[in-house]
């Protein structure tokens, strides 16, 4: 007989823990579903109620002030009396829940009726028809505290051995689901935070294009309107000034051979400023050809490019070795004009500041880009800090570059010279 009895009591038992861990693992099947805290902790509740039957269940939270407990959980309580106790301080005589949080221990009262922990509650508690609960703290792996766990009777009672293993595996498994909770609401709150930073560097990123983009077109209006204005310039030289020093010419001439041949003086004087009118018109000449290029128009980049490098070279004093290859037509004129102004402006920065008597202009045409390469083997210049005595000139080399989506390549070092290289896609 007592060997049946005993059998009966382990069947018991393990009946007993399988129904626990089949609970335990439907809350758990919910937390890795990212269930919500709240559906989670009331379906744990729910679970005790059932292996227990007679026991009322209950979760708080401790608030993020560390101070007092919020509502959780609790299906089968009342409603009054759930309104009642949420949001209440923790301290050393709050009722069961808030004294066990204070305490950081389980906290039993077997008797609401009796117990002093219980002053301040007592009435609705007793109204609600509630008379016993026994509240256990919930806390994390590194012993912060969660919350509580409280079992309430509506009768005075003491927890025996299961409820004890009940509650165990409650406050075990609240603390899984709080905890998964809160580090799901801190990665929310993360990305909330990336999303809106993201959206505003976006914001900033777009803020940036659309000024670089005005300036962009400020730009291109700058060069656009000066080299209309040098158009203009040169047309006035050409048209102009140019024809009235002719006429002086042509005067002075008339009035040399008005004079008698007894005043040599005067015919000789008359002589050099002819020839001074003669030097002056060729002044303006390359001042016309300088600031708007006929030769482009009439003769293509390399036939322009060659004719300058050759002027440019007598006037500056320095030997530039031009070198084309490849066939030239059908550039577009802005393109033509860019790279002609980048030679100019190179070249001019090198006979400024290399110092050197010697520089290379190299034009090639290839399947897809138009490469202009202007080089000399002067004092080079530290790329960090600009060439020694160097100006403003690789700025606007850079911006012309820009206007007709071309780039720009500086390769320099002190006293080994410099090698320009722009690059414009001009596709045949």
């Amino acid at each position: 007989m007592f060997g049946i009895t005993e059998r009966n009591s382990a069947e018991q038992r393990a009946r007993e823990s399988a129904e626990l861990v089949q609970g335990q693992n439907r809350v758990l099947e919910l937390i890795v579903q990212n269930a919500s805290l709240a559906e989670t902790l009331d379906l744990l509740v729910r679970v005790i109620e059932e292996l227990a039957p007679g026991m009322l269940g209950s979760i708080l939270l401790l608030d993020p002030d560390g101070e007092h407990l919020r509502h959780g959980a609790a299906p089968s309580l009342p409603k009054e009396y759930v309104r009642a106790i949420d949001g209440e301080p923790i301290g050393p005589s709050a009722g069961s829940c808030g004294t066990a949080a204070y305490r950081r221990e389980a906290v039993i009262v077997e008797d609401i009726a009796k117990d002093p922990l219980w002053a301040e509650y007592r009435e609705i508690a007793l109204r609600n028809g509630l008379r016993a609960c026994w509240s256990t703290p919930i806390f994390e792996e590194q012993q912060n505290l969660l919350g509580t766990f409280a079992l309430y009777f509506q009768s005075p009672r003491v927890p025996s051995a299961r409820h004890r293993e009940l509650i165990e595996m409650a406050t075990h498994t609240a603390a899984i689901a709080i905890v998964k909770n809160r580090k799901t609401e801190a990665l929310q709150t993360s990305e909330e935070r990336l999303r809106a930073a993201n959206a505003a560097l976006a914001g900033e990123l777009e803020e940036r294009i659309r000024t670089e983009r005005e300036i962009q077109a400020l730009s291109a209006r700058l060069i656009n309107a000066q080299e209309d204005e040098r158009a203009r310039v040169a047309r006035e030289l050409h048209d102009d000034l140019s024809q009235q020093i002719a006429a002086l010419s042509i005067g002075i001439s008339n009035l040399k051979r008005s004079i008698p041949g007894d005043l040599a003086e005067s015919r000789g004087q008359s002589e050099r400023i002819r020839e001074k009118l003669v030097h002056l018109a060729e002044s303006i000449r390359r001042l016309s050809h300088e600031l708007h290029p006929a030769i482009l128009q009439h003769c293509g980049l390399d036939v322009a490019l060659r004719a300058f490098c050759s002027e440019f070279g007598a006037l500056a004093g320095i030997k530039v070795v031009f070198e084309s290859s490849g066939v030239f037509d059908g550039i577009s004129p802005a393109v033509t004009l860019c790279v002609y102004r980048v030679a100019q402006e190179a070249l001019q920065n090198i006979a400024r500041h290399a110092k050197t008597d010697a520089a290379e202009v190299r034009l090639k045409r290839t399947r897809e880009n138009l490469i202009l390469t202007v080089s000399d083997n002067g004092i080079g210049m530290n790329l960090n800090g600009g060439r020694t005595g160097g100006g403003l000139g690789l700025v606007n080399i850079k911006e012309r570059a820009r206007l007709v989506c071309g780039a720009v390549d500086l390769q320099s070092r002190p006293n080994r010279g410099t090698s320009l290289t722009v690059t414009v896609p001009v596709p045949k």
